[in-house]
């Protein structure tokens, strides 16, 4: 056996000399942001696949620290099937500073500035994985999601970076660019209920900026 004894790298630069300081939010002390928000589904729409339910809008250069989701008691069916990827989004607001070409799109998996659409749906971001309603209508409160998804590129690493750096977003030569705007946590109902029930869903995201 080795015994080891390991810095992260920034601890590693702050043992340096000249010291070099992090970023707030990406290894050096930042003011956390809280966002909550909630909405409420109707039975209809919790038994149609590709039904989407927008929430906490941030911006694209938060560092995101913890995601939870509150489900209420969206499928009443004593075996429920309701099951949301949780993704984030382009904002669809023509007006918060997104830009036209991104509103409404969702960053994929490529990690290199790629987007899909709500309606093509093909490898979606699908960010902090996914979340499924309890059965006989429980209520499922408090999930914590923030290292839910399948992407080994996020966690840890991810949280430390701007979204929209994490993504891959560049400019037209290449470097790597802030495109603006913001992101919305954007749930996709990938399974439709088994009985479809109005209830509501929240959400709360925690960032760094």
């Amino acid at each position: 056996m080795t015994v080891e004894h390991l810095d992260s790298s920034v601890l590693t630069t702050l043992d340096a000399q000249p010291i070099s300081v992090p970023t707030a939010g990406e290894g050096a002390p930042g003011l956390l942001r809280v966002v909550t928000d909630y909405i409420k589904p109707t039975a209809a729409g919790m038994a149609s696949i590709g039904s989407t339910y927008r929430l906490c809008r941030i911006p694209v250069y938060a560092k995101i620290k913890s995601v939870v989701i509150d489900l209420g008691a969206v499928d009443t069916n004593a075996s429920a099937a309701a099951v949301f990827d949780i993704n984030l989004a382009f904002s669809d607001s023509a007006y918060d500073g997104t830009q036209v070409a991104l509103q409404n799109l969702i960053p994929t998996t490529a990690l290199t500035g790629a987007t899909t659409s709500i309606a093509t749906y093909s490898t979606p971001n699908i960010i902090f994985g996914t979340i499924a309603a309890k059965n006989s209508g429980v209520k499922s409160l408090g999930n914590e999601v923030v290292f839910g998804g399948s992407d080994t590129a996020w966690f840890p690493a991810g949280r430390e970076l701007p979204l929209w750096d994490f993504f891959g977003f560049v400019n037209s030569q290449g470097t790597a660019q802030d495109p603006g705007g913001f992101f919305d946590l954007l749930l996709y109902l990938s399974t439709a209920a088994g009985t479809g029930a109005s209830d509501y869903i929240g959400a709360r995201v925690s960032y760094v900026v």
